[in-house]
């Protein structure tokens, strides 16, 4: 039995912990969080042996084989770098660190260390992206030709919704970009299997003051104009069009946006190739677009019967089951987990490592970079 440690009970939290509950082998013994009666209910309800209010102390005392790192991102050095001093498997929340330093001092300390390392980007691990994955490597799909995505959102529509990710001493430089763009980046390089390393971006800010609400939540909106509030600089970006390149000379664009009325998650990658394009949503993620110049299109839906067989593990429910964003959670948790029991420390994993968190930071970092300097900006 894996002895699991959560670090962080907000929403992601809660959604890692109902993953884990799916996966067989696996136990959670002690959560950590800062809501002392959020974790009493879920002490009481028999989700925990164990329950603390300090990180530290939980890794002090117990006796674990894994952690899930679910706190913000300015946290997230301190527990991922502490874990790692406790030789302990770590499945942390995206994006890996605050800061690119932070991210190179956790890559130089996993050296030489037999320890899995896994960062939640977990669309890649949705069944029918396993299955582009596998396509775009055929003969039938032939070379690559240009890649698109886009990522658009609302919930930061009006100068009235505020997140913690706004504060730049909490979430970091980036916010649209850092948090959904990363996505897209990832989720584009796993499927072609070739790294961004160049980017021209240009972003863009809505609202130069937000008030944020007292109690208001990720996702939430204020019930009431008459609430007290605190106006609020915003020095983060609400989206952007980039322009990259891949190895090999690939080129592509994306389009990233949390101010767009109406797009509630609209993940969506599209892959043309020599011979046919591929296109997923994420909002109809049972389902796989195969597009052709010559005969019909044609629609995939989420079964074992219909993929290849490299994307068959991922299928977890029959055709006419939708499979949804906790399956591709679950898929990717329960990866991790099987790379710990099989002890395979240096193959390809179907999740996104450290070194893979580390490269779309500094893929983000160049975006940044590169609005300001009016410049394309290589990845180093």
């Amino acid at each position: 039995m894996i002895k699991v440690g959560v670090i962080g009970a907000g929403f992601i939290g809660k959604q890692h912990i109902e993953a884990l509950g799916r996966i067989s082998g696996v136990k959670i013994v002690a959560i950590t969080d800062n809501n002392l009666s959020n974790l009493e209910v879920l002490q009481q309800n028999g989700v925990c042996e164990r329950i603390y209010t300090d990180f530290n102390e939980m890794l002090d005392k117990e006796e674990l084989d894994a952690i899930h790192n679910c706190t913000p991102t300015n946290v997230h050095f301190a527990v991922n770098k502490k874990a790692i001093q406790k030789n302990l498997h770590i499945y942390s929340e995206k994006p890996l660190v605050k800061e690119l330093d932070e991210a190179k001092e956790l890559i130089e300390m996993l050296d030489g260390k037999k320890l899995i390392t896994g960062v939640n980007f977990n669309y890649r691990t949705n069944l029918l992206v396993q299955e582009m994955h596998e396509v775009v490597k055929s003969e039938a799909f032939g070379r690559p030709l240009f890649v698109q995505g886009e990522y658009l959102q609302d919930w930061l529509m009006f100068d009235t919704d505020y997140d913690w990710r706004m504060d730049t001493t909490i979430g970091g430089a980036s916010r649209a970009l850092a948090d959904i763009g990363s996505h897209c980046f990832d989720i584009m390089e796993y499927v072609i299997s070739k790294k961004i390393t160049s980017v021209n971006a240009k972003l863009f800010k809505v609202h130069e003051k937000r008030k944020r609400y007292e109690g208001v939540g990720t996702f939430s909106q204020v019930s009431s104009a008459d609430e007290e509030y605190t106006e609020l600089i915003v020095q983060n970006e609400d989206g952007g069009v980039i322009q990259v390149e891949f190895e090999g000379g690939l080129i592509g664009s994306f389009v990233i946006s949390q101010v767009s009325a109406g797009k509630k998650n609209g993940l969506k990658i599209n892959i043309s190739g020599e011979k046919e394009a591929l296109e997923w949503k994420q909002e109809q993620s049972d389902r796989l677009w195969i597009g052709h110049r010559d005969k019909g299109n044609e629609e995939v839906f989420a079964d074992a019967k219909y993929v290849s067989q490299g994307a068959k593990k991922f299928a977890t429910l029959p055709n006419g089951h939708p499979v949804g964003w906790h399956d591709a959670l679950t898929n990717g948790i329960r990866a991790f987990y099987e790379a710990i029991e099989n002890k395979d420390y240096d193959g390809p994993k179907p999740f996104a490592t450290f070194a893979d968190g580390y490269h779309i930071m500094k893929v983000v970092a160049a975006c940044l970079e590169s609005d300001k300097k009016k410049v394309w900006i290589d990845i180093q």
